[in-house]
């Protein structure tokens, strides 16, 4: 059995989206191959001061798609708010914690 990497697919400059069907072509037969790939998560980090509840990303985020953290515990999504790539807690997180943004 061949390994054929999907970068050394011919045209393959179109960037995958999630549940993908591409071509295959194996001992020259060409099959139709599903393929689900992951996607790779976004850190952002930042220290709370006591008072700031708004936090700037470097890009825009879905509620559904992040895990929010400070000094390690998970924050229920009903504690904080998205808008773009604004990050807003419903209280400031502690002065010296630890945030930690994981987003796709």
């Amino acid at each position: 059995m061949s390994t054929i990497k999907i970068s050394q697919l011919p045209d393959a400059t179109t960037p995958l989206t999630g549940d993908e069907v591409i071509p295959l072509n194996q001992n020259n037969v060409t099959k139709k191959v599903a393929i689900r790939f992951a996607v790779t998560n976004l850190v952002a980090n930042f220290f709370g001061n006591g008072s700031q509840v708004a936090f700037v990303l470097p890009s825009a985020l879905i509620e559904n798609n992040t895990n929010v953290y400070v000094n390690g515990v998970y924050q229920q999504k009903n504690t904080y708010s998205v808008s773009g790539s604004t990050l807003t807690f419903s209280q400031a997180p502690p002065f010296t914690s630890q945030i930690e943004v994981m987003y796709t």
